[in-house]
């Protein structure tokens, strides 16, 4: 399953409100259920300093 969602920003709005989408780490990055097209496709690379 896909959310065709730029930034994850449903998904971290979800997560606010208490829905179980997903984890945080020891370095408080959140690991979601269900990864976004674009980060499926690319990666981790805007968490790495490229994209917008």
């Amino acid at each position: 399953m896909y959310f065709f969602d730029y930034g994850n920003a449903f998904l971290l709005t979800a997560k606010n409100a208490g829905a179980p989408i997903g984890n945080s780490d020891e370095k408080h990055v959140i690991r979601f259920k269900y990864p976004s097209y674009v980060q499926d496709i690319m990666g981790d690379i805007f968490s790495l300093g490229f994209g917008p």
